[in-house]
């Protein structure tokens, strides 16, 4: 009954009908026919309206002396000569009567007729020769389905009006609700439902706008408020026609109920509000105006109409940035995935077709040669829940077309995990290697095959969903594959180093995307060549982590280092260190990034256990139009070094400072499939004190990088 209920309502109101939606823009719920099956018998060509109308009025009158008995309706018994018998008795909501003699008895459905029968059969046990009357006193009522929470039938008190009837039925929201008016015939035929093979006139279907009746209300009017009569019918549509589409960058895309004078603000806080990366700047307007579709760009404080469509982009990711070729956001066209836990994703880099001014690292002379670099390179994530395991690696090819002899090919590969046997504790380890040739750092500008690699395990205990402990610890070796000779040092000797950290980090997250941790470092340095150079590291810090998704991510901190070199020789370094690396989003196109910190590190010198190193920079990203942008940097390094050992023979004297510095220019534009094309610029310069020019380096680097997959890292 409830479906067939439901397809005869979803009628179109009337042009002009009083119940229709009034104008101004708000749209009603599309129009819907009733479908053949259950409509009026459908006429042949020559058979006119008036017949068809003759006919349902037929079949209506037909139905008057077959009522069949509903609950809450009255029945009044007469059996002579039995005054007990003789009364009125009520149908309760299951259909059933409880009469004397006779008890319980279901009568729902029965006519007046058939129950008369049926009560002479049974009073026959008792009374002899029974003579039974029943007559059906039918209690007006009125008829509630569709989204409400007790959908059924309703008896019809005085005076009882369309808001009273949805209370008690258990309104759910929508804004529209169509009311079925029962005609006189059926009223006086005591019919409740309208039947399915019978007609609705649409003249008898009246549509109410709540929110417009709510608004009337207010203002004293009561028209809108429709009193329902016996035999009406409310229909509640799912369909509402008050609703907006949120979608794109929001946190819960949908269709949400919007009052008059809703601003896009409130729509996208309905949608539970802009996620990290939603362009608010570009926000879009999708609306029907005169059966076209129109699209204009939107402020947060512009007012939305019902049937629009409020669409938030992403905001631009600018190259340049480190990305994770892991994320959703980044899928490349060639990525394979499997189901949520497999993740295969390529990348191609050709770093530089170009021109390199100092090829062989010479201090005194130029030797300008052309060179190439690039390779393939994959990583894997499988994500089973509890594990996370990800993997990955790459082959770089470095070619110089004059000095073959620096020609090289390097390999690096990772695997790192993460275990969780029970929701607060995270069990992670990882191993990393590197097999390269190519500059050690800005000091060292040789190109030396080195060999390095890194395991590293932990556990992390999550105290809350703010506080976290981590305890780690790393074992880390970097060695020179062969004796390097560079301005009278084996580096050899001096780089082959062996480092085994351990580290304690309380961490407690201010908001979702930020946290403030509090660290310990403890680190043994040691030198397989030059025991003399060993020492004991001992660092606390304090700081804060801002995730990428914030406005500005990256990290600041601040602590106290003792280097302990374990030669009575050599004394001990005290003091404060501190690192900033942040990454500031100033505008939709444009993003700022800084960098400086002090720090104890290696020289590469054998008489200088250690040294100071102060480092500054910045750079700007900016997306010029259309696929277009730019990026330029400058970093400084300053090297600190004291000699506290003799120079071995043949050594220079180590300067009191060293400085290098670096500037570079890009301009790339990304191309479809997921590739991007760019010509740097890169210049390097060691400054040196005007008696030191044998140690000045200078070196001019350009050609073009393509990229596929994650973007490069640029920078250090």
């Amino acid at each position: 009954m409830t479906l067939a209920l439901a397809l005869l309502l979803l009628t179109p109101a009337a042009p002009g009908h009083p119940g229709a939606s009034p104008p101004g823009g708000i749209p009603g719920p599309p129009d819907l026919t009733v479908p053949a099956a259950v409509a009026a018998p459908t006429a042949s060509a020559s058979t006119g309206s008036a017949e068809v109308t003759a006919a349902a009025r037929r079949q209506s009158a037909g139905r008057r002396s077959e009522y069949r008995i509903e609950p809450r309706d009255i029945l009044a018994l007469n059996v002579e000569g039995q005054p007990d018998l003789t009364a009125k008795f009520e149908v309760d909501d299951d259909g059933a009567v409880m009469l004397p003699l006779v008890g319980r008895l279901v009568v729902s459905g029965l006519t007046g007729a058939e129950l008369t029968t049926e009560l002479a059969r049974r009073l026959s046990d008792y009374v002899k020769n029974p003579q039974v009357a029943v007559r059906v006193e039918r209690t007006e009522r009125v008829f509630v389905f569709g989204e409400v929470a007790s959908p059924g039938m309703y008896p019809l008190r005085e005076h009882l009006t369309l808001l009273e009837v949805l209370a008690r039925a258990g309104y759910k929201g929508p804004s529209e609700v169509l009311v079925v008016r029962a005609d006189s015939d059926d009223r006086a035929a005591g019919v409740g439902v309208p039947d399915a093979a019978a007609a609705v006139d649409p003249a008898r279907v009246e549509r109410v706008n709540l929110w417009d009746l709510e608004k009337e209300l207010e203002r004293g009017a009561l028209s809108r408020n429709l009193r329902l009569n016996d035999g009406d019918t409310v229909f509640v549509p799912r369909v509402d026609p008050n609703l907006v589409y949120v979608s794109g960058e929001v946190r819960k895309p949908g269709t949400y109920p919007v009052l008059e004078g809703t601003t896009v603000r409130q729509a996208l806080t309905l949608a539970g509000g802009p996620s990290e990366q939603a362009a608010l700047g570009r926000i879009r307007i999708v609306r029907l105006v005169g059966g076209r579709l129109e699209r204009a760009r939107a402020k947060l404080e512009d007012v939305v109409q019902p049937g629009d469509t409020v669409s938030v982009p992403e905001t631009v990711d600018l190259p340049g940035v480190v990305t994770d070729v892991f994320s959703a956001r980044n899928r490349l066209p060639l990525q394979l995935r499997l189901g949520n836990w497999l993740v295969v994703s390529p990348g191609l880099a050709l770093r530089r077709i170009g021109i390199d001014t100092n090829a062989l690292n010479s201090s005194g002379e130029v030797f300008t040669d052309y060179t190439a670099s690039g390779g393939p390179s994959v990583d894997v994530l499988v994500d089973l829940g509890r594990m996370r395991l990800q993997t990955g690696g790459g082959v770089d090819f470095v070619y110089f077309q004059r000095y073959a002899g620096e020609r090289a090919i390097d390999r690096r590969g990772s695997v790192g995990v993460e275990v969780e046997p029970l929701l607060p504790i995270t069990l992670f380890g990882g191993w990393s290697y590197d097999n390269t040739r190519d500059r050690y750092s800005s000091e060292v500008d040789v190109r030396a095959r080195r060999f390095v690699e890194s395991r590293d395990a932990g556990l992390r205990v999550r105290f809350s969903q703010r506080l976290s402990v981590e305890l780690a610890g790393r074992n880390w070796t970097s060695e020179l594959a062969k004796p390097v000779v560079y301005q009278g040092v084996n580096l050899q000797e001096t780089l082959t180093e062996r480092t085994r950290t351990g580290t304690a980090t309380v961490r407690y997250a201010l908001t979702p995307l930020s946290a403030l941790f509090v660290e310990g470092r403890a680190a043994r340095h040691e030198f397989t060549y030059l025991p003399e150079r060993d020492a004991d590291e001992a660092e606390f810090s304090v700081g804060a982590t801002f995730r990428p998704s914030a406005v500005i991510s990256g990290e600041v901190r601040a602590g106290y280092l003792r280097y302990l070199a374990l030669d009575p020789r050599v004394p001990d370094s005290r003091g404060g260190i501190a690192r900033v690396d942040l990454l500031a989003r100033v505008s939709e196109r444009t993003l700022l990034g800084a960098g400086a910190g002090r720090s104890a590190g290696n020289s590469f010198r054998s008489q200088v256990p250690y040294a100071i190193i102060d480092e500054y920079g910045g750079s700007v990203r900016r997306l010029l139009f259309g696929r277009w942008d730019v990026f330029v940097e400058s970093y400084r390094v300053m090297y600190r070094l004291k000699s506290f050992i003799d120079a071995p023979t043949g050594a220079s004297e180590a300067p009191a400072r060293e400085t290098t510095q670096r500037y570079t220019a890009q301009v790339g534009v990304q191309v479809p499939g997921g590739a991007r094309l760019a010509f740097d610029v890169t210049y390097w310069q060691r400054l040196t004190p005007p008696h030191d020019r044998d140690r000045e380096y200078n070196a001019l680097r350009m050609g073009l990088n393509v990229t596929y997959g994650a973007f490069q890292v640029l920078g250090r």
